[in-house]
């Protein structure tokens, strides 16, 4: 039974038949349909619950099930079922494809067979025509998108240029450049603008923004590729970890080479849980492995808790070619300050228990300063206590003992000359 009223004017009336509503114009066939609008959904023949609010509104629907359109020409060519359009030619162009969701004006407009994408904003998705299983959030995001897939862009222009698949950006131009690119990961604003390599992943605000043709990197903070001296904006296999102003505090390059940069107090190896000793070492050097966790591998370095070093040969080297020297001079004596040194017993406060043999910073400083030099201390965090400890610089008292032997060594030659002519006298 067909019922209709005059509502406004005697050209437009509102049809209700089995469920199915349309105003203005022939109401649709099917079950739970509604149709608002200037030709809504006037090609529908036994498609059921599509709603189509606007003019041209899933006006090329046949057969189609479960549609909405809200806009003027929103899903105007859709044969597909279970798509969601609202905004002006939001997914206009789509024919197939299902189970897709457009919110915005223009959103995934050029959409066709492609199906289980979502856009939310102006233009979002815009250019998509078969790539599926993607979403894109924000005004422009992935603007230019045709048939990548499983790609994920949230914010404006987020992946604007793009074209290939499985790429994730979320932030204001986060990776605007990258086109054909695959598998790149950029969270924050302009992360990895510029980039067009792949495999890149940078969070942080700018982060990698500066990055053109590299690939493989990975970078936390906000370092944009080429900061403090550390240009990566066309390298490979990089990993770096920056501060909040993008200085790059850890480097590891393509081939695992490590580099810390710090103003501050360097490297530092804590362990809690062992006391001083050789049962724990705070650093361990290994070569000749077959692979990186060091299998097979020989050790030739390790520091120990307590402070001891050792290594396979027993060789201290010191930068020594003459080529690196200048005013080069014999050194004074050194008699009188190895003399006067005093050479002590002592146990330390605290780690270490056994008797030790060796100096006092503060009475060797009154001998030989330059012997000595202050550390500032600084607690567990890194934060400086305001006090100091001295150290004595052992390697250049060797040194003066050298000096010291030689010249005892022309004493001692000197006496021995003196003893042989007394005998033979």
């Amino acid at each position: 039974m067909t019922k209709s009223r005059d509502i406004a004017d005697s050209t437009k009336t509102l049809d209700v038949d089995g469920g199915t509503i349309k105003l203005d114009g022939n109401y649709p066939v099917g079950t739970g349909n509604v149709a608002l609008g200037d030709t809504a959904l006037d090609s529908l023949t036994s498609g059921t619950y599509n709603t189509a609010i606007g003019g041209q509104a899933l006006t090329s629907s046949t057969t189609s099930n479960s549609n909405t359109a809200v806009g003027f020409y929103s899903l105007n060519s859709n044969t597909g079922s279970n798509n969601t359009a609202v905004g002006d030619t939001a997914l206009g162009l789509n024919t197939t494809g299902s189970y897709n969701s457009a919110l915005g004006n223009f959103a995934l407009r050029s959409n066709t067979t492609a199906s289980y994408n979502t856009a939310v904003g102006y233009q979002a998705g815009y250019s998509n025509t078969t790539g599926a299983d993607n979403t894109f959030i924000g005004n422009y995001a992935n603007y230019y998108n045709t048939t990548g897939s499983f790609i994920t862009a949230v914010g404006k222009q987020a992946l604007n240029s793009n074209t290939a698949s499985y790429n994730t950006a979320v932030g204001w131009k986060a990776l605007y450049t990258n086109t054909t690119s695959e598998q790149s990961c950029a969270i924050g604003f302009k992360a990895l603008e510029l980039s067009t390599g792949n495999f890149n992943t940078a969070l942080g605000a700018g982060s990698g923004r500066d990055i053109s043709t590299g690939s493989k990197n990975t970078i936390i903070g906000t370092y944009g590729g080429n900061q403090n001296g550390l240009d990566i904006r066309t390298s490979n296999n990089n990993i770096v970890l920056s501060d909040g102003d993008g200085n790059p505090r850890l480097h590891y390059n393509s081939s695992g080479s490590t580099n810390i940069y710090s103003t501050g107090t360097g490297l530092m190896s804590l362990i809690s849980n062992y006391g001083a000793g050789t049962g724990q070492a705070l650093l361990t050097g290994v070569y000749s492995a077959t692979d990186i966790t060091g299998t097979g591998g020989t050790v030739s370095l390790r520091i120990w808790t307590n402070g001891n070093i050792q290594n396979t040969n027993n060789s201290y080297t010191a930068l020594s070619d003459q080529k690196l020297k200048e005013n080069i001079v014999d050194a004074n004596p050194q008699w009188d300050d190895i003399k006067a040194l005093r050479v002590r017993n002592y146990n330390m406060i605290e780690g270490q228990t056994h008797r030790q043999i060796g100096l006092i910073a503060q009475e060797v400083e009154t001998v030989s300063a330059g012997l000595v030099y202050d550390t500032a201390d600084y607690d567990a965090s890194g934060n400086d206590l305001g006090t100091f400890t001295k150290s004595v610089n052992y390697s250049v008292l060797y040194m003066k003992a050298v000096k010291a032997l030689q010249e005892a060594m022309a004493r001692i030659e000197t006496l021995e000359t003196k003893v042989a002519t007394l005998e033979g006298a």
